[in-house]
């Protein structure tokens, strides 16, 4: 089992004032505080005003939101508020809410993104939602020292409108500033003609952070927000602008939108999605898509910092006009430069020029990820546009065509990876799922993977003999396998319908051939292959034999040839009386250890109590992979009616049903053998999960282990291992193996590093 542990930067010396509040009998705070102190409070309405004495500590509510920031803005020194915001849409009629308070710790809940949204009212002016740190000039000052840390969860923010100016949903400008579960979108930014001299800027129509700021996104959406730029003007980051440090964790930047003047001489632009701009950015488990950059970028353009891209979909962005260029990613390189690409998928990206990666500087690094089919469009012409220039490679990557120059082991140049559509296949983002038969399918040599212990879904790597190259692990396909009817008489003419569906990570699979074979007493199948339809289903009629006993049919299908199997049973014709079928086991306990076994006794008895010889028997069961094997599954009874199997148990507990069917009646019977000494869990935990990046902090591991059924393991060894995203982010562990004690647990202590990032941490 893994977790991550997120590094944040070093807080810095927090100076509390020494002055008290005498408060009023009625607790309202009119005056500022300066001890370090904890309130929770619930904003009780949406309106939008400031009011008098709108924040009562013998209720903890608050009236509006805009009070309740107000009252935090008052308070001097490291104190937290934490404020519940109620469903519902509040307008914002007097302008941003502006958080200021030095050392402040604001957290601010809705009850999700869809129930909660702030945003400028439609008719307010022009205003942007969120203020960070907020000046009073132009331009805006450093934040003082330490800046408000602020952490916002469940709600959408919205509308922010603003011209010449940078935030229009949020605007950071030194504070500690984290989303989770938030969705910024439908924030808008128009950067007008200024003089050459005096240019006008506007930068990041969703978010804005900069100064000394830090901004973490986690499972949040940036969506749709715009911003134009007009000449002798600068703009871009329609999405995010980040000129800090940036962490981004299971998010989706998608459908924001940059239009420039199509003279770049005479404007300055960035991507549409994300622009990162002095660093350092870890991205992980995210999709950057639909973002359009005219006369811009697309997806994402970085500058003058690392970023390390792991696990993530760039894909379906484009940067059209003359002034168009990087479509899916661009660095600007600088000496502070190092692009890193690792088990990402960058896809179907457009530009005027360089579609899919484009790199002013050194070469972008790329590890098991996939460049294909970007074009660079021009005069509607399309070409190969995957790389501007050849690519540095730790392997493992596939080009779809030849400009990435890949020369690293186990690189595929010219290669088609089978992607499938941008679409909900499971996790928190949506990504491009491998289809059946991908060349990038088990395609990393298991030297260089896992790490990353799971893909973008969380899907854990790998899944088939080694790890797939991009952000999709392949699951193997599925096929089931049915007959209707599945007993019928052997007469050479009754018939039953035999249905073969093929599936992958539950989604039907179309086109796939299916081949089917026959196995036993035997008659006709309509069809010996076929191709799966659009609901992944192919059919054929199966033809009885006029012999006694058990067909079994096969179904296999080709791309990962996944195979299932049904048994038909062909009765004597006309049947007999049912016949009476009894199973036992002996013994009906049995240790889950892989050896241990149990004999099944098949007694198949008339309706008049006599023994029942020479009748065949098929033995099966059921229970999933609490079941073992059988040492056969055809039997024929003897004189004295029965017959006996061996059932070797499995290495999983629980119940494993055996069923007994007899051929000349089709009776059944069965029984069940039950396993236990099941195999050991390991749960690991951290407190806290969150840690400053200063090289000092510490958090304790904790790692339990028990049995199936919830019992400690005590006397059993555990060993601790580190994956840094980006490099550098982990700190050290105490010790990397350690023995359970008593209550099955064993611990570790981990020291951060002095890198922002994440560390997963695996027991």
């Amino acid at each position: 089992m893994f977790l991550h542990v997120r590094l944040l930067p070093a807080p810095r010396a927090l100076i509390v004032a020494a002055t008290l509040l005498a408060s009023s009998s009625l607790a309202i705070l009119p005056i500022r505080l300066a001890h370090a102190a904890s309130y929770t409070f619930t904003v009780i309405n949406r309106a939008d005003s400031v009011g008098v004495g709108t924040c009562n500590l013998e209720t903890n509510k608050c009236t509006t939101l805009r009070a309740a920031i107000g009252f935090a803005n008052d308070l001097a020194g490291s104190n937290t508020v934490t404020l519940m915001v109620p469903a519902g849409t509040i307008d914002l009629t007097k302008g941003e809410l502006a958080i200021t308070s030095p050392g402040l710790t604001l957290n601010l809940a809705g009850a999700g993104t869809a129930q909660t949204t702030v945003e400028r009212s439609p008719a307010a002016p022009q205003a942007r939602v969120f203020d960070i740190c907020a000046p009073n000039s132009a331009p805006p000052p450093p934040c003082a020292s330490p800046g408000p840390t602020v952490n916002l969860a469940g709600l959408t923010i919205a509308n922010g409108l603003l011209s010449n100016d940078s935030g229009a949903g949020i605007r950071n400008l030194g504070g500690t500033l984290s989303l989770n579960r938030v969705a910024v979108t439908g924030n808008s930014i128009a950067v007008t003609a200024g003089t050459p001299t005096v240019p006008n800027r506007g930068f990041g129509a969703g978010i804005f952070s900069g100064g000394n700021g830090s901004l973490t996104l986690d499972k949040a959406r940036i969506t749709n927000n715009s911003l134009t730029v007009d000449v002798n003007a600068a703009g871009g980051g329609a999405g995010i602008e980040s000129r800090g440090s940036l962490v981004i964790d299971a998010s989706t930047i998608s459908g924001n939108s940059v239009t420039a003047c199509s003279d770049g001489s005479l404007c300055g632009e960035q991507a549409a999605g994300l622009a990162v701009r002095f660093g350092p950015a870890a991205i992980q488990n995210t999709t950057i898509s639909g973002n359009v950059g005219t006369n811009a970028e697309g997806g994402i353009d970085e500058g003058f910092g690392p970023i390390k891209i792991v696990n993530s979909t760039i894909t379906g962005n484009s940067a059209p006009g003359p002034g168009g260029f990087g479509g899916g990613f661009l660095t600007l390189g600088g000496l502070a430069t190092a692009a890193i690409l690792i088990n990402t998928t960058v896809s179907g990206n457009t530009a005027t020029s360089g579609g899919g990666l484009v790199s002013f500087g050194r070469s972008i690094t790329l590890q098991s990820t996939i460049v294909a089919n970007n074009r660079t469009i021009v005069g509607g012409i399309s070409s190969d546009g995957n790389c501007n220039q050849p690519m540095a490679s730790s392997g493992y990557n596939l080009d779809s065509g030849f400009t990435c120059g890949l020369r690293g082991p186990g690189d595929l140049s010219n290669t088609d990876p089978r992607l499938g559509p941008l679409q909900d296949n499971g996790g928190p983002t949506q990504t491009e799922a491998l289809l059946p038969g991908s060349p990038a399918i088990d395609a990393v040599a298991n030297s260089a993977c896992p790490p990353p212990p799971a893909d973008q879904r969380g899907v854990a790597r790998p899944q088939g003999a080694a790890c797939d190259i991009g952000a999709f692990e392949f699951v193997p396909n599925k096929v089931s396998i049915t007959a209707n009817p599945s007993s019928l008489p052997a007469s050479g003419t009754s018939t039953s319908t035999i249905t073969a569906t093929v599936t992958s990570a539950g989604a039907p699979v179309s086109g796939d051939t299916v081949n089917f074979s026959l196995f036993g007493t035997c008659g006709t199948l309509t069809l010996s292959s076929g191709t799966t339809d659009a609901g992944g289903i192919v059919s054929a009629t199966y033809v009885s034999s006029t012999a006694v006993g058990f067909c079994t049919i096969t179904a296999t299908e080709v791309a990962k040839l996944a195979r299932a199997s049904v048994t038909v049973i062909q009765t004597a014709n006309p049947p007999p009386a049912p016949f009476t079928t009894v199973v036992t086991a002996s013994p009906p306990i049995i240790a889950a250890d892989g050896a241990s076994t149990s004999t099944v006794t098949v007694t198949v008895t008339s309706s008049a109590g006599v023994a029942v010889s020479g009748d065949p028997v098929m033995v099966t069961t059921s229970g999933g992979a609490a079941c073992g094997s059988l040492s056969t599954s055809m039997l024929l009874t003897n004189a004295a009616g029965q017959a006996s199997v061996v059932y070797a148990a499995s290495i999983v507990a629980g119940p494993c049903n055996i069923t007994a069917t007899e051929a000349d009646s089709a009776s059944s019977g069965s029984t069940v053998v039950s396993q236990f000494m099941p195999p050991n869990n390991v749960f690991v935990s951290a407190v806290p999960l969150s840690l400053p990046a200063n090289g000092t902090s510490t958090t304790t591991i904790v790692a339990t282990v028990t049995n199936a059924i919830g019992a400690a393991v005590s006397g059993d060894t555990v060993s601790f291992t580190t994956f840094a995203n980006p490099p550098g982010a982990c700190g050290t562990l105490s010790q990397v193996a350690a023995t359970t004690n008593a209550s099955g647990q064993a611990t570790a202590i981990y020291t951060a590093s002095t890198t922002i990032g994440f560390c997963t941490i695996t027991a």
